[in-house]
């Protein structure tokens, strides 16, 4: 089940969701018509998600807090809306669902 988040409380939101989870393992999956539901990656810590309103895109964060070990962002343009929720592939997690262009990209949490 997923709540939908209204755009200008997006920033606050996903502030919310790194302080909750920053640190925790992600999987994060792509659902895309042209090629189905992709795992991106999984296992990586959570650094942190923000919306920049001035671009209008949500960036997803993640790698150790401290130090240069490996890390990496995913940035996410064109978003029609964002979500919140728990379950599915992630039964028992937290997850962020983005809507994007014909896509969805799903942040789940342990």
């Amino acid at each position: 089940m997923y709540r939908d988040i209204p755009r200008e409380l997006w920033a606050n939101v996903l502030e919310a969701f790194t302080e909750r989870n920053a640190q925790r393992p992600t999987l994060i999956q792509i659902d895309s018509p042209e090629f189905g539901a992709q795992e991106q990656e999984r296992g990586f810590p959570l650094r942190g998600i923000a919306y920049d309103r001035r671009d209008d895109r949500i960036s997803i964060m993640l790698g150790e807090l401290e130090g240069a070990e490996p890390h990496l962002t995913h940035s996410i343009s064109d978003i029609e809306s964002l979500s919140i929720g728990s379950g599915g592939a992630g039964e028992g997690r937290e997850v962020i669902r983005i809507a994007h262009d014909d896509s969805q990209t799903f942040v789940w949490v342990k």
